[in-house]
């Protein structure tokens, strides 16, 4: 929900002007952008009055996008405005002193506020990670695509109308870290559709995006450690699970490589936390022998790798988890241990 009376006052105080249109379905100011300097009583930027798709436009200048824009951009306090949508710069606690990392380009509805609408999906997920998970804590989750997608005013002109019902009616999606796409998976265990990547932005980057979350605070004073996975559920059900607690306290960052190499999403994930060299462990699937792992030991942004496979199935993206440890540094192998 968008406490709009308190958005009015602000947008009063900062630009001048904020009242509604006689129908009350805009709430219009001067655009700090174009009317900063502007006596008139009257604005040129409009934000439609709806909690779904909280949009602004200027008329006169083209200044638009979504109400979180505006609000950086007039340096709003966010919390006392928006109480039904998450910015993606809202950091979620996941305990203590741990946070998801997340991005800041975005909108997100409440997982808590839209529940009952998914109960299909609410229930596949806690089946994937666990029932006694709180949703809120998966970072970067969309239940309803339709509502994201025009939230966000993203552009879906290549998407048709039926297509986008589908993926709204049976996908759930997870937004990666750089923001230029979104992981959707199919919530029928029957299809044999099980993937969609829908893109969010254009990107000449180098660095691949990825789906991760920050587990703890940068430590200056040490060799910081980065877990990687192949896919969104290894990441999610080691991570949610009790299997890897004193991972989870040493560690820095969780990531899958989403069908990359683990080479380039080490070094994607590496620019993205700021870090020139760190700690690896990678959560390995059962098919991929150890040998193909000695080569990425040798890298130099790499410090130690150690690697796990579950010996009770094919991934870590389902329980149960009967972990198998090895480890590689610069100069020796140790053995596999059960652990």
């Amino acid at each position: 929900m968008i406490n709009w009376e308190h958005l009015r006052d602000e947008l009063q105080v900062k630009t001048g002007v904020a009242y509604y249109d006689s129908r009350k379905t805009e709430l219009i100011c001067r655009c700090p952008k174009c009317e900063k300097d502007s006596q008139k009583n009257k604005g040129h930027l409009y934000i439609r009055v709806d909690d779904e798709s909280p949009v602004f436009n200027c008329f006169k200048c083209g200044f638009k996008g979504n109400i979180m824009t505006l609000i950086k951009f007039l340096s709003l306090n966010k919390d006392d405005i928006i109480q039904g949508y998450i910015p993606f710069s809202y950091i979620k606690s996941i305990s203590d002193n741990r946070s998801a990392f997340l991005s800041d380009k975005f909108f997100f509805e409440r997982i808590d506020d839209c529940i009952d609408n998914y109960r299909l999906k609410v229930q596949y997920l806690k089946q994937r990670i666990g029932y006694n998970l709180n949703l809120e804590l998966i970072p970067n989750l969309v239940l309803g695509v339709k509502n994201f997608i025009r939230i966000n005013n993203i552009n879906v002109k290549h998407i048709n109308t039926e297509f986008l019902e589908f993926l709204d009616r049976n996908f759930v999606g997870f937004v990666c870290n750089r923001e230029t796409m979104m992981i959707l998976r199919n919530t029928d265990y029957q299809s044999d559709f099980r993937f969609y990547t829908l893109k969010l932005r254009d990107t000449s980057s180098f660095f691949k995006d990825f789906y991760g979350l920050r587990t703890n605070h940068y430590d200056e004073e040490k060799i910081n450690t980065i877990v990687l996975c192949e896919g969104i559920f290894d990441v999610l059900v080691s991570y949610f699970s009790n299997h890897f607690d004193d991972l989870k306290e040493e560690s820095f960052f969780w990531a899958c490589a989403l069908n990359n190499s683990y080479d380039n999403t080490a070094i994607s994930v590496l620019d993205f936390c700021k870090l020139t060299r760190a700690n690896f462990v990678i959560l390995s699937d059962m098919d991929v022998k150890e040998h193909r792992y000695s080569s990425l030991s040798k890298k130099p942004y790499i410090n130690n790798l150690t690697i796990y496979w579950n010996k009770a199935g094919k991934d870590f993206g389902k329980l149960p988890i009967e972990k198998i440890k090895t480890s590689f540094n610069r100069n020796f192998f140790n053995k596999k241990d059960m652990v």
